[in-house]
Order: C-alpha cells, then structure tokens, then sequence
C-alpha cells in the first residue's frame, strides 16, 4: 500500500494552518515526553519549581535586634528556613513605646504575613488586638494566661500559642537565690514597672516569697527611664541591702544604663537574664531565653505545615540559668560562699 503524500501548496490556507499547529503541537508533545524520560533517567535535569516564600512578621518592644532574636533566627535556619530562599522576615521594633507598638503591629497585619511572632507579652498583646485570624506564636510571654493572652495552657484556643518563661513563677525562686548568695540582708527593693502586665503578678509573687523568707520589701516603680535615678535614691535611703528589678521592655532596652547606676549606688542587684548579669548585675537566675525564642522556630515551622495554633499547647522552659557576676561581688566588697555557688551554671570573673 502506498503512502499518500500531500503538499501544502496544494491545500487551501486555511487548511496549510491547521496543518502546520496540529504539527506543532505533536512535535512539543514529543520534545516534552522524550525530556521527560531522560529527566527519569538522570540525562538532563528539568527546571525546579519555584520555592514558595514564607512571609514572618516580628514584633518587638526593645530597640532593635537582641540575643533573642538571634536565637528566633538561628531556629529557623536550624529548621530549614533561610531569609532570602524560601522565608522572609519583616522585623519591627518599638523601642518602648506603647503606642508604636500598636502602630508596628497594625502595620504588620497589612503585610498580610503567613505567621506573625511577639517578643514578649506587651508585643504578643498589641498582635492580639491587631487580627483575630493570622496565626501569632508568643516568642515568649512570661505569664500568657494572666495576661490574656491564652484561655489554658494545654489548649490555646484562638489563633495564638508559643512559648511562655513562667516569669511569675520564677520571682520566688529568684528571692530565694538573693538570700542564699547574701543570706544577712532583711531589706530588699524591687523595682518594677506597674504598666507591664506581667510585672503586677510577678510583684505578687515576690510579696509572697518576702514574707516567707522574712524580708522586708520596699516598691520602687517606674515608667521610663527618666524614672531610674529617683527609684534607686530612693532605695539608698530607705537602707536597702539589695535591688531586684522585674524586666520587662523598658528595663531591657536601658540594660546598661539601668545596671550602672545601681552597681554606682552600692548595691547588689537580682535579674531575670543573663545580659544584665554580664552588663555588672549580681546574678541572675531564669529560664535561658535565647534557648526559649530559638524553640518558638518550631512553632512557625508547624504552622507553615499546616498546624492550627489552637490545637499546639504553649510550652514552658526546659533549660534555665543562674549566672553570677563575681567581678561584681568584689567591686561592692561581698563575699560569696562557695556552698551558694553550687548550682551556678556560669560565673563571670
């Protein structure tokens, strides 16, 4: 049987056309199968699809990047996620102001981001009143029930869980160590900040452990930094032996300041985190926070995934530190038993 050949030229134009896009199209299907098997066969690679751009928002109340930030990020690339390759943070920090923060938070909600983080609880807060419906993972919160921000533990509800650093729990473990390190001192001030939430229970706690321990407690609050002098002469006058200082943002962003001018008065001074033992505090003793916010980086993971935050329980703290500032001790003329050093995890000569 012979072939039937036919010319073009002898088909009208319109035919020529169909002719010539059925061709075509045969011919792709045949360059695309045929790549296809030699992409099967390892012979030639086809091009990679585009990486999906996960899109975080994170929000601070201190003046720019911290140790805790660092350990957010250094999660998430532990994770997998890499700025620039398949995630993007939009950093926001509200350098203390309240009303910034609002404004910060409002602002990242517009970005419309796939997750939103708070480094803190005033910072969780002003994400809380922004949406109702992005996720919101507490980089850290250091009471989220009392302060509202979740109805249990065990089950969040709404679209906000994360890590918490029983910040409140810790107050009287914290007075406990003072008088361990300084077991002769009766009178103790605690300088605070009554617009942090956190804080009022944190207080709470320490009037608690006081009474228990026998000391005497003396209220030094403040609401910025402008405050800090007058709190600490206060607190000379009243013949305090030691300050403790509830941190919160206001304390954090005015580290160096705030812990110079008490170790400049004479006393010795109790903290929550490690940077104010290394800025000349006493000691501090609390949960390792860097540890805290890099461990926030799986609850952005799971969401990314897929997981509703109302279904992750809020985690609490598994490492903490007590780093004492022996540089300190010497230089306000204290001597430190070695039995009340025995559970130091870091001493600072």
């Amino acid at each position: 049987m012979e072939a039937t050949v036919v010319h073009l030229g002898t088909l009208s134009p319109h035919w020529s056309r169909r002719v010539i896009l059925l061709t075509s199209v045969v011919l792709a299907g045949l360059v695309l199968a045929s790549l296809g098997l030699l992409s099967a066969w390892g012979l030639v690679p086809l091009p990679a699809r585009p990486t999906k751009i996960a899109h975080i928002g994170f929000l601070a109340n201190s003046a720019g990047p911290t140790v805790f930030s660092a350990g957010f990020e250094r999660g998430l690339g532990e994770l997998g996620h890499v700025e620039g390759r398949n995630l993007h943070v939009e950093w926001r920090f509200a350098d203390g102001s309240d009303q910034r923060l609002a404004d910060l938070a409002a602002e990242l909600v517009a970005l419309k981001p796939d997750v939103l983080v708070g480094a803190g609880t005033q910072a969780c807060l002003a994400l809380q009143q922004a949406t109702k419906t992005i996720p919101i993972v507490m980089g850290n919160s250091s009471d989220p029930i009392g302060a509202g921000l979740v109805a249990t533990l065990a089950r969040p509800g709404a679209n906000i869980t994360g890590l918490s650093a029983i910040g409140p729990r810790l107050a009287q473990k914290r007075l406990e160590k003072l008088r361990e390190l300084l077991p002769l001192i009766s009178h103790v001030a605690v300088l605070w900040n009554p617009a942090d939430p956190p804080r009022r229970n944190e207080y709470q706690e320490i009037q608690t452990a006081a009474h228990q321990l026998g000391l005497q407690l003396l209220s030094l609050e403040v609401r910025n930094s402008s405050d800090f002098a007058g709190a600490i002469r206060k607190a000379t006058d009243w013949s305090a032996e030691a300050i403790v200082v509830l941190e919160d943002p206001l304390t954090h962003s005015n580290i160096s300041t705030l812990v110079s001018m008490i170790v400049r008065s004479g006393l010795p001074s109790a903290h929550n985190t490690r940077p104010y033992a290394e800025a000349g505090g006493l000691f501090s003793y609390g949960a390792d926070l860097v540890d805290v916010y890099r461990r926030s980086a799986t609850y952005v993971d799971k969401i990314l995934k897929g997981a509703r935050p109302a279904d992750l329980p809020v985690e609490e703290p598994t490492t903490f530190e007590f780093v004492v500032n022996l540089t300190t001790a010497r230089q306000l003329g204290l001597t430190i038993s070695q039995a009340a050093l025995r559970d130091v995890t870091e001493v600072i000569q």
